[in-house]
C-alpha cells in the first residue's frame, strides 16, 4: 500500500481551506444567537421589578418558557439552513476526492458516488467525536442551548439577582469584552459543534468514495495539523494506516482539525512529484509524522505544544516517535493522564527522570 505524496499535498491544502469553509457556515448562527441575546435582554428590560427574584413562580415559568420557544425558534431554523450547507459538502467533498486521486494516479477512473450518496452515507454514521448520529447532533445543539439559556434565567432568580445583573449573565461584562456572558459561551459552543459536524460531513463523504473503489483504495492514513494546537489524540494518530471504514476518522473531538489520505494499490502508477507537508515551521517532508516533526524542534516549542514533562520525555525518554505516539493513548485512542503513561511505560519516565 501507498500513500503518493503529491496526494497529501492536496488533501494537506483542502483541509486548510476546509478550516476557512467552517467559519463561513458558522457566520449566521453567529447573527442568529446575536438575535436570542437582544430577545433575552428586550424580555428582561420590560419585567416591572428591580430583582428577578421578584417574580413569581408562575411569572418566572412564563419567562423561561417564552423565551425558551425564540430560541427555539430561531436556532431550528438555521438549523434546518445549515443542512442544506452539509448536503452541499457532501457532495463537493465526494467530488473533490474523486479529482484528486485521478490527479495523481495515471490512466485510471475513480467510480462517483451517485448523486445524494456521499450525504446519506454520511448522515447516516455516528460523529466520532460524540458517537451520536448528526441529526441528533443537530438537535442537540438546539435544545441544549435553549436549555442552557433557561438555566440562566432560572439561576439568577434563585439567585436574587437584579435585572441589570441578569442583562450582564445574559450579554456579558463590559469592561471583560463581553467574554464572560451566556451569550459568548453559547456562541463559543455553537462553534465548535458546527466546525465538528462540518468536518464529519467532510471525512465520511471522501471516505464514501473509497468504499465505492476498494481495487484502487486499500486503506487510509492519518494526516494530523503540524502545529502547537494539535490534540494529543491526533499527534498520536498522526501518520497511522487503518483499512476503509474499520478505524477512527476526523472528528475525534470538538475542532479537529486532522484529515485523512487514501492509501492506494501498489500497482498503479504514481504520478508523484515528491511534495512536502505543509507545517507551522514550514513544508516538511511528507513522511514525517507529529513527533518524527516535534522532536526536531526547539524545547521552548515542544514545551508549549505538549507541555513540559512530556517534552522532558519525549526529549530524555529513549522512546522512538512510534513509541511515544502509541504512549499517549489508550486502545481506543482516548488520551492517557501521565499517571497512566508511567505505568504503561515506567522505565522511559526514569531515564527521563520523572
Amino acid at each position: 500500500m501507498a500513500t503518493p505524496e503529491e496526494l497529501i499535498n492536496i488533501e494537506v491544502r483542502h483541509q486548510v481551506l476546509l478550516e476557512r469553509l467552517k467559519s463561513g457556515y458558522y457566520d449566521p448562527f453567529n447573527d442568529t444567537l446575536k438575535r436570542i441575546d437582544k430577545a433575552t435582554r428586550e424580555a428582561l428590560m420590560l419585567l416591572n421589578v428591580e430583582k428577578i427574584s421578584e417574580l413569581s413562580k408562575r411569572d418566572l415559568n412564563i419567562l423561561v418558557a417564552e423565551l425558551r420557544t425564540v430560541s427555539l425558534d430561531l436556532l431550528g431554523n438555521q438549523v434546518e439552513d445549515f443542512v442544506d450547507d452539509l448536503k452541499k459538502v457532501a457532495s463537493e467533498e465526494a467530488a473533490f476526492e474523486v479529482k484528486a486521486i485521478e490527479s495523481v494516479v495515471d490512466d485510471v477512473k475513480i467510480k462517483k458516488p451517485a448523486s445524494g450518496a456521499a450525504y446519506v452515507y454520511a448522515n447516516n454514521l455516528p460523529i466520532r467525536a460524540t458517537g451520536s448520529l448528526p441529526a441528533q447532533f443537530l438537535a442537540g445543539l438546539t435544545i441544549n442551548e435553549a436549555d442552557a439559556l433557561a438555566k440562566t434565567i432560572r439561576t439568577g432568580w434563585v439567585d436574587g439577582a437584579t435585572i441589570t445583573d441578569m442583562v450582564k449573565r445574559v450579554r456579558g461584562t463590559p469592561s471583560l469584552r463581553l467574554t464572560d456572558g451566556f451569550t459568548a459561551q453559547s456562541k463559543r459552543r455553537v462553534q465548535a459543534q458546527v466546525r465538528t459536524i462540518t468536518q464529519h460531513f467532510s471525512a465520511v463523504s471522501r471516505e464514501k468514495v473509497w468504499k465505492n473503489n476498494p481495487k484502487i483504495v486499500e486503506g487510509y492514513e492519518w494526516v494530523a495539523t503540524l502545529d502547537s494546537r494539535t490534540s494529543s489524540q491526533c499527534r498520536s494518530l498522526d501518520g497511522k494506516k487503518f483499512e476503509v471504514g474499520e478505524g477512527p476518522r476526523p472528528p475525534i473531538h470538538f475542532n479537529c482539525r486532522s484529515t485523512t489520505v487514501p492509501v492506494l494499490d501498489d500497482s498503479l502508477d504514481f504520478l508523484d512529484k515528491g511534495a512536502t507537508r505543509a507545517s507551522v515551521k514550514g513544508p516538511v517532508s511528507a513522511e514525517e509524522t507529529y513527533y518524527s516533526w516535534l522532536k526536531k524542534q526547539k524545547p521552548a516549542f515542544q514545551d508549549v505544544a505538549i507541555g513540559p514533562t512530556r517534552a522532558r520525555l519525549l526529549r530524555k525518554g529513549g522512546l522512538s516517535a512510534d513509541k511515544f505516539a502509541a504512549l499517549n493513548v489508550d486502545k481506543n485512542f482516548k488520551p492517557l493522564s501521565l499517571d497512566d503513561m508511567k505505568k504503561k511505560s515506567p522505565l522511559a519516565f526514569e531515564k527521563a527522570d520523572l
